[in-house]
């Protein structure tokens, strides 16, 4: 399935520049199934790791939250994620991360568009937070987001 949405030559060369571009390009990345409003696969689990550069190109992997959704949900998801995701690894990996999530949620949020995200961040906070994963703290993060943007 991933061959097939995010192929050789699309968007590739906004990868060029490494990492920081990815998150640039992602937010509009909006596959659609259809033509009403409503039929765009969402991904629902966009982060840097789920970008796989490959020789053919970036590949966006890791499908199995995918959804149909609507336009602003996977750029509202992934606006939770980079805010509030902990990632597991040794402390330099934990601190790295913490430093950098400014820097990341901000160029995000400048390449997406915001008002969209906005309108259905209370929709991805209901989905982030069905999932059994999530530790308290990144509930809590989420939450708090939530309530301070909307």
């Amino acid at each position: 399935m991933t061959g097939a949405l995010v192929g050789r030559g699309r968007d590739c060369d906004v990868f060029e520049d490494g990492p920081g571009r990815v998150l640039r390009r992602l937010p509009q990345h909006e596959l659609r199934v259809g033509g009403q409003p409503g039929d765009l696969i969402a991904h629902l689990d966009r982060h840097p790791n789920n970008v796989v550069l490959t020789a053919g190109g970036p590949m966006v992997i890791d499908w199995s939250n995918a959804a149909i959704g609507v336009s602003g949900l996977d750029a509202a998801n992934t606006w939770l994620t980079l805010t509030a995701g902990q990632p597991e690894g040794s402390a330099v990996m934990r601190t790295s991360v913490t430093a950098g999530r400014r820097f990341f949620v901000r160029r995000f949020l400048a390449a997406t568009d915001r008002a969209a995200a906005l309108r259905q961040l209370h929709a991805a906070l209901d989905i982030r937070l069905r999932d059994p994963n999530l530790s308290t703290g990144e509930r809590a993060t989420m939450q708090a987001l939530v309530d301070r943007v909307t």
